[in-house]
């Protein structure tokens, strides 16, 4: 059984780090979700964008006021601001909705952008901006059937260029109704053969010139998660990890100052492989620009895969991954007299491993409070969702809830063979530094006034957590829920099998 789990764990990392290159602020899972407001309208965001770039991003919004409305959406480079933007584009009402707007919108660099949403109506106008970072995450290739048609057209145009050459020679100063010498045809021969030495010479070096920017294009240009290393250290019963960001590429390409988010410069989340039933949201202190300790939580021993959720001051977000062994032998006391102390926001949870629905580790920490998720009807990939979350208290009230890092809630979603990895707030998937970074620099003060009051507010009454997401995929997720009540931090570990779409 063991031997199972460990080609599971060995599978499922590998594929993992397969997929981590079409990722930035998240693993598998590319599509932007935004819920706010745009002045006196409240609207739903979500932007699928390019695999490639130059490339046209998709975007979908819905406000969720009568109409009718007038949308407007404009990308903003975060280095050239409004001024340097094209004009914007109208969204158009999709057919059979009555308040759904959609639009393309071209990204023609590299970079962090903040995707403007006008909306203007008999209610009044307002703006909102959500934070995308638009890179290449995808080598295009040609189809089997499109390099066969293409190659044989291009072995065609080689003959046509050799029959050219030797009619030009053998035949272009005939008299009319002349025949060729013998002369004058071995000359068409030798000049058809030096056309098809010179045009396969002059392919060759197209092919070896076309490798050399290809090459350029997947060492330079295609987006992939820094390299990072993670190391365990125990020193009289405390143990600390370190995460090393030591990928070549973040000193050459992307290196550039990091800045807080939530008031951490890293929110690093573990996962116990395969059954991921121990989860840790810890935030590690910075000993410079590419080196993070932590003091470890007494997790239980096994194999952990590691998300780390960092921003650049830029807006850009990006999802670090990583693997650990953790072994056994911490106590709980350890955890809180370590060398590094813990950040007072740090916390771990155990649960059942997903798809037994066992009992769960002896080593879970008791929790005074309990999360609920409202059950959905059904879950199907790509389907737009909110996903809501209650906290109650032992009598199965709602429990007042206090902001968590600046947030009413957080939400990591991962799916069973860890190619999916999200991390949620209630306004979206877009890191909150990202998002108010972009707001001060494009927004009047007002707007940053009420999305900062959107941000930090909770409903106490509702104790209640709303998050817009969309599963990208079908299989088996696991959800976790984070909130703080009466000072505690809760954690809550759920299941979910998302179908297929039909």
């Amino acid at each position: 059984m063991n031997k199972v789990r460990d080609r599971v764990a060995l599978w499922s990392t590998i594929l993992l780090l397969g997929l981590a290159w079409p990722a930035l602020a998240h693993v598998g899972s590319p599509n932007v979700f935004f819920e706010g407001e745009a002045g006196p309208h409240p609207i739903r965001v979500v932007i699928r964008p390019p695999p490639v770039v130059p490339g046209l991003a998709q975007i979908s919004v819905r406000v969720k006021n009568t109409g009718p409305h007038q949308v407007q959406v404009l990308p903003v480079k975060w280095d050239a601001g409004r001024k340097g933007a094209p004009p914007p584009d109208s969204a158009t009402l999709v057919r059979g909705e009555t308040n759904l707007y959609s639009a393309e919108l071209w990204f023609m660099t590299t970079g962090a952008y903040g995707v403007l949403v006008r909306v203007e109506s008999s209610a009044g106008k307002g703006e909102a901006i959500v934070p995308i970072t638009a890179l290449a995450t995808r080598r295009l290739v040609m189809t089997p059937l499109m390099t066969g048609v293409l190659s044989g057209l291009g072995l065609l145009l080689v003959a046509l260029l050799a029959s050219i050459a030797r009619a030009a020679l053998s035949e272009s100063l005939l008299e009319p109704g002349s025949l060729p010498t013998r002369r004058r045809l071995r000359g068409g021969r030798l000049a058809a053969l030096a056309a098809m030495i010179f045009i396969t010479g002059a392919l060759y070096g197209g092919y070896r010139w076309w490798g050399a920017v290809d090459r350029h294009f997947v060492s330079n240009r295609l987006y992939r998660s820094p390299q990072t290393t993670l190391t365990l250290s125990e020193r009289d019963g405390h143990r600390a990890l370190r995460l090393a960001i030591d990928d070549p590429r973040w000193e050459r390409h992307q290196r550039s100052p990091l800045i807080p988010d939530h008031g951490k410069l890293m929110h690093l989340f573990l996962v116990r492989q395969p059954g991921l039933d121990v989860f840790a949201h810890l935030h590690p202190s910075g000993r410079d620009d590419r080196l993070f300790d932590t003091a470890l939580p007494p997790l239980p021993e096994g194999e952990y895969l590691t998300f780390a959720d960092i921003t650049h001051e830029t807006g850009a977000s990006q999802t670090l991954t990583g693997r650990v062994r953790i072994g056994p032998g911490a106590s709980p006391a350890s955890w809180h007299h370590s060398e590094i102390s813990p950040d007072p926001t740090d916390a771990w949870h155990a649960s059942h491993p997903v798809g037994t629905g066992a009992a769960p580790s002896p080593s879970v920490p008791s929790q005074p409070y309990q999360v609920r998720w409202e059950a959905l009807s059904s879950v199907v990939a790509g389907v737009d969702l909110s996903l809501s979350f209650q906290v109650v208290d032992a009598n199965g009230q709602p429990a007042p809830l206090e902001l968590y890092m600046g947030m009413p809630g957080h939400a990591v979603i991962l799916h069973e063979d860890s190619s999916v990895f999200t991390h949620l707030h209630p306004q979206g998937t877009a890191s909150m530094a990202s998002l108010m970074t972009f707001a001060k620099r494009e927004l009047d003060i007002n707007a940053v006034r009420r999305l900062d009051d959107l941000i930090c507010g909770v409903d106490t009454q509702e104790s209640r957590v709303h998050f817009p997401y969309a599963f990208p995929k079908p299989g088996r997720y696991r959800v976790w829920f984070q909130a703080k009540a009466r000072g505690q931090i809760v954690t809550g570990a759920f299941e979910v099998t998302v179908a297929a779409p039909s």
